[in-house]
């Protein structure tokens, strides 16, 4: 064999042993590829199916908490009520502008004291992120002929699905007020003069327990109201510049697996100056957030609260929030007024 042939098989040997390479190091490749696939795959699917699991089986919605025995009844009499004030709640929720939401405010501190009732019904619509951690979020709505006496006959009358879906035809699902005893009772007249006079309703101690779509996701919640938030001698002042009612409430978020989690808190605060009568809600969402059951899941939730915290309580959350504080207020004081034309013929 020539020189010339030697280096020729050589030089073929080589570019043969060169393509075994290449061709493995693409199968090699591949494979690794293929195997990333189906692990992204794999957690895809167990997600889901977890997720599934936990939407159809653990949902709260499927739970006994969310099965109490409404209380409106039935009857033609209901029926045709219940029929001609949720076309008129829808009628008014589908005429209302989309007036979009105001720019989020990044503050170091809340620019309104929720601790201080001088502030309730101050300053603009606003949605603020308070050093990073919590959220403030502030919307008035008109709603001029309501009077205290008006919404506070409202909230409690409202006794059960049908007419707390007049309140929201579209979020609002399904809300009952906690059996008395269960997780606090009505209260007196006295007890009621003693915690705020008359800017708070008999329904201070009672929970309302709802399911309600915000940002259309369902929230399942139990709104337990309280007293106002502020020592009797400025409730006094309070009503003397012209608040008629105050609605303040602890609220706290049934999460699957999870259990009970406090979320925040709101203030509703009617004031009202001739025909002119403004409902300032003032919410704090994100602040002091904590599970309330004693499960491994709980613990676990807390080591991870940031996290879920950015979750749960994220931006577009808390714009949800106002959205659906614009809609169902100012749906309420349409159906507030058509109910009191009701009364009076």
């Amino acid at each position: 064999m020539s020189y010339r042939q030697q280096n020729q098989r050589r030089e073929r040997e080589e570019l043969e042993a060169k393509l075994v390479k290449q061709n493995e190091e693409l199968i090699s490749e591949l494979a690794d590829t293929m195997f990333k696939f189906f692990c992204i795959a794999g957690v895809l699917g167990a997600a889901a199916t977890v997720s599934f699991y936990f939407q159809h089986y653990l949902s709260p919605r499927g739970s006994p908490l969310f099965r109490l025995p409404d209380g409106c009844g039935g009857g033609s009499e209901h029926a045709a009520l219940n029929s001609t004030m949720f076309q008129l709640s829808l009628k008014a929720l589908r005429s209302l502008p989309s007036t979009g939401f105001p720019e989020v405010q990044h503050v170091a501190a809340p620019p309104r004291d929720p601790n201080d009732p001088r502030t309730w019904t101050e300053g603009e619509d606003g949605i603020f992120r308070v050093n990073s951690n919590w959220w403030m979020v502030a919307v008035n709505n008109d709603m001029s002929g309501v009077r205290g006496s008006e919404l506070r006959d409202w909230f409690e009358g409202v006794n059960c699905s049908d007419k707390y879906r007049w309140w929201h035809p579209m979020d609002h699902q399904y809300g009952v007020w906690l059996p008395t005893g269960e997780a606090g009772g009505r209260v007196s007249a006295e007890v009621r003069e003693k915690n705020g006079g008359g800017l708070m309703t008999s329904r201070m101690g009672q929970t309302h327990r709802v399911i309600e779509l915000i940002g259309g996701r369902p929230s399942f919640l139990d709104i337990r109201f309280g007293p106002p938030p502020c020592e009797p001698s400025a409730c006094t002042k309070l009503e003397e510049d012209g608040v008629e009612l105050m609605l303040s409430a602890e609220i706290t978020s049934h999460e699957p697996v999870v259990g009970l989690v406090s979320v925040g808190r709101f203030i509703h605060t009617l004031r009202v100056s001739g025909e002119q009568s403004t409902l300032h809600s003032r919410f704090v969402i994100g602040r002091g957030v904590k599970c309330l059951s004693d499960t491994w899941t709980c613990r676990a939730f807390s080591l991870f609260l940031p996290l879920v915290k950015s979750y749960k309580l994220s931006e577009v959350t808390v714009k949800s929030i106002f959205k659906h504080c614009r809609e169902e207020m100012t749906v309420l004081g349409r159906v507030i007024r058509h109910l009191s034309k009701i009364q009076r013929m």
